[in-house]
């Protein structure tokens, strides 16, 4: 058996430190915070959730991170999608052992999202509490999850000191059918929505706080002044020490933060194609669909992309492959290439987005999203404008993997893209590629399973949930 020590960390970051006993769930919290587990949680299981029904999660991928692309698969009930888990089970003294076939599986047809595969392959995994033959009620599973995407679990006997503890949990918070577990004092909270919202409050300071444009580069130096049209999100990622990487995880403490200004447009996504002549030739797709911007003399490929309408500048069409959005509360998959495109009128695909990296992206990304207000004015300084943000927040929690599609189907969600290529010869950057998926704020709603309206101006700025 194989144990990874590149979880066992602590505060100071001492590597292989072991656990005396598991017993209590103060000493489970102390051993997952060892791993450098930062969220915490439990669901209660059912006689039926074992290894052979799998376990039951919920509607959405909303608690786990995932790893890599979902895979779509074809039963005699649908298409499924399979989303891989870099896993790892506790052990009493501490260690920990990868289950290497762990994954999420989307059943969009219910819809809703089961545990599977996380015996397999692992000898060290509890197989007397969760193999096919386990039909034993009340049993605990909890999950840790790591910055770097690692989740650690532990199952608990039904009878156990540490199961009694969680049903004693006094004002757990939840999330989708799990409690989550304070990782501090017992009264404490981990949440990492109020992680976040009390560092934004030291941002809105009392409403009359204005930060200069400014922007973090990749080393996390502050790059001040900084002027350009993106400055207002640029600078609250800076003011919570962002880099701007163009990474596909969430930004800070597993959330998505995103600035919005009234009646403004709101980029939810940037996923590059995965098919299409976009991807075997970009030049070739610009000189094809894209417009001559003369002043510049470059090529420009922009617009408004809305499902089944023709674009008249590029003259492509938006479409859905393999979806049917009257199928289901949030629509059905119903063949295993399904994908985004954009096709011109003979057929040929421009551009598409295979649905299991859409879906990824996604989930990975907007399992939790902040959206927050902002303004800006003349500074008067180095920087040609300054920023306050708040008091309004919009948080939105359990983005159902199809209800992105849903939102592109009936138009809440466009493709707004901003590409261009200049000519050969000309100085700066040649090509920049940015192919945005975007909505408004009036249709945030609809995207998430949970959505909060926060007032960090009010007593309490939203600590505790409306």
């Amino acid at each position: 058996m194989t144990f990874q020590t590149s979880l066992f960390k602590e505060a100071g970051g001492a590597p292989n430190v072991e656990i005396a006993s598991l017993d209590t769930l103060d000493q489970l919290v102390g051993a997952m915070r060892l791993k450098g587990v930062t969220r915490l949680y439990a669901k209660t299981l059912a006689a039926n959730d074992n290894s052979k029904n799998q376990v039951y999660f919920g509607a959405s991928f909303n608690v786990l991170p995932v790893r890599g692309e979902m895979e779509a698969t074809k039963t005699k009930h649908g298409i499924n999608f399979h989303a891989g888990l870099d896993f790892y089970w506790l052990g009493e003294q501490g260690q920990v052992a990868n289950a290497p076939h762990a994954k999420l599986i989307l059943y969009p047809e219910y819809p809703e999202v089961r545990f599977s595969g996380f015996l397999r392959g692992c000898q060290a995994a509890p197989s007397a509490l969760l193999n096919q033959k386990a039909r034993i009620p009340g049993r605990v599973l909890f999950l840790g999850v790591t910055p770097d995407r690692q989740v650690i679990g532990w199952v608990a006997k039904p009878d156990s000191p540490m199961a009694q503890a969680l049903e004693d949990l006094e004002a757990a918070e939840s999330e989708s059918v799990f409690k989550v577990v304070p990782l501090g004092n017992r009264s404490a909270t981990s949440s990492h929505r109020d992680f976040f919202i009390e560092k934004l409050l030291k941002i809105y300071g009392s409403g009359d706080s204005w930060h200069g444009g400014r922007r973090l580069n990749s080393k996390g130096e502050v790059v001040f002044p900084y002027n350009a049209r993106n400055a207002g999100g640029y600078t609250l990622e800076a003011l919570f020490g962002i880099r701007p990487n163009g990474s596909p995880d969430p930004d800070v403490a597993d959330i998505e933060l995103k600035v919005m200004s009234k009646g403004g447009r709101i980029t939810l996504m940037t996923p590059e194609p995965t098919g299409g002549s976009y991807v075997d030739n970009f030049v070739g797709f610009m000189q094809t669909y894209g417009s001559e911007r003369a002043t510049e003399d470059r090529l420009d490929f922009t617009g408004t992309h809305r499902v089944g309408e023709i674009h008249p500048k590029t003259n492509l069409t938006l479409s859905l492959f393999g979806y049917d959005p009257k199928l289901g509360e949030h629509g059905s998959i119903t063949d295993v290439d399904g994908r985004i495109q954009l096709a011109n009128a003979d057929g040929a695909i421009a551009a598409s987005w295979s649905f299991g990296k859409v879906l990824e992206h996604w989930a990975n990304k907007h399992r939790y999203a902040a959206y927050v207000d902002y303004k800006h004015r003349p500074s008067g300084g180095l920087a040609d404008k300054e920023y306050t943000y708040g008091p309004q927040v919009d948080f939105g929690a359990g983005g159902h993997p199809l209800s992105l599609l849903g939102a592109l189907a009936n138009g809440m969600v466009y493709y707004d893209p901003g590409l261009k290529v200049k000519k050969p010869g000309k100085t700066g950057q040649r090509i920049k590629k940015r192919s945005q998926f975007r909505t408004t704020r009036k249709h945030l709603v609809h995207l998430y399973e949970s959505y909060e309206l926060l007032d960090l101006s009010a007593p309490g700025a939203g600590l505790s949930r409306l």
